[in-house]
């Protein structure tokens, strides 16, 4: 299990604690009643409860969010390595040691999202009865610290990233199936790690500690196990890839789409965005690698061109078919190739 409260302290000592805190909540707010017009116009997504106001918050309140949305599903992962671990070995220590390492990783991988962040909805993936609400959070330093790279676009760069976040908290609150099927893909993945790969010794310590690591790392393609998936994990995997991206370019695509009616100079907002993802110093680049974050890189463009080619060849409305069910989602493959999904949808009508 993981220490949550230990895990939060190493979060808020790699995240640190800047000094501007980043726009003001009441503007924020404002831009997201805007935001949700205009996204639920464009998209056409129009059902589901009311989404949450927009919230300006530090990286330390940002961290605590979550910890208590995206803890239950690695609590729950963790547990099942576990079951499976006590019938494998005896009681030696180990066990303390895994959730040290745990914790440290938890804490260390938070800490550092959280010095990148600049919006997300935050939604628990694994339904408890006692799930903490949906928020849409806004992390203010980090606001502050892009719209200064970005040569002082103020509102509109502001404006363009309540877009993007309304989109997700828009796409949650009408797609009902989409967060158990997100959080059930997650939580087979992490349990499927514990999986031992033939011809390798591996402890159980070993595996419960990299376990979350190795998930992320698999699914950006940077993880030399991935040569060895069996079937089930390459299927998993894939499937994974497959929804972040269209999850990830559906909101690129709308961010775009709908931004172009209030945003005058998107087009620099847009030269500008793609250059920070990609101008990273190095020691960036590396720590993306290991955590995955290049593979979200990645979602963002490719999801964004299959979403672009789908509403040129079938509208919004043949765009929305990626949302009538799971199956109606693309497979990886015809992400990268969105006219075979459009074949897909001809075919099956």
């Amino acid at each position: 299990m993981i220490d949550w409260r230990a895990a939060r302290y190493i979060a808020g000592r790699v995240g640190g604690d800047p000094v501007d805190p980043g726009p003001n909540g009441l503007l924020v707010r404002e831009m997201c009643w805007e935001s949700e017009d205009l996204v639920r116009t464009y998209t056409q997504l129009t059902e589901g409860p009311k989404v949450p106001d927009g919230e300006v918050v530090s990286r330390a309140e940002w961290i605590e969010a979550n910890s208590l949305s995206m803890g239950p599903l690695l609590d729950a992962a963790m547990d099942g390595i576990g079951a499976k671990a006590a019938v494998k070995q005896s009681r030696n220590g180990a066990g303390v040691i895994t959730a040290a390492a745990v914790t440290f990783e938890a804490g260390a991988v938070l800490g550092l999202m959280s010095r990148r962040v600049l919006g997300q909805y935050d939604l628990a993936l694994i339904p408890r009865l006692a799930d903490p609400p949906p928020r849409l959070l806004f992390v203010g330093p980090n606001i502050a610290t892009a719209t200064k790279s970005f040569g002082g676009a103020g509102p509109d760069f502001l404006r363009w990233v309540a877009i993007h976040e309304m989109t997700h908290a828009v796409q949650f609150s009408s797609i009902p199936w989409l967060r158990s099927y997100i959080g059930g893909l997650a939580y087979e993945l992490l349990l499927s790690f514990e999986e031992k790969v033939p011809g390798a010794r591996r402890s159980v310590t070993a595996t419960s500690r990299s376990v979350a690591g190795r998930a992320a790392r698999t699914v950006a393609g940077r993880d030399p196990l991935a040569l060895v998936l069996n079937e089930q994990q390459h299927r998993l995997v894939e499937r994974m890839q497959a929804v972040m991206s269209v999850v990830e370019g559906h909101a690129e695509h709308v961010m775009d789409a709908a931004g172009a009616q209030v945003i005058p100079n998107l087009e620099r907002l847009r030269s500008s965005m793609s250059a920070r993802r990609q101008q990273q110093k190095p020691l960036w680049k590396l720590l993306g690698r290991l955590m995955g974050m290049e593979m979200k890189m990645r979602q963002y463009e490719q999801g964004r061109q299959f979403c672009d080619a789908v509403v040129r060849e079938a509208g919004v409305a043949g765009l929305n078919r990626v949302w009538s069910e799971p199956d109606a989602l693309p497979s990886l493959a015809e992400v990268g190739e969105p006219s075979k999904w459009l074949a897909r949808q001809t075919h099956s009508v």
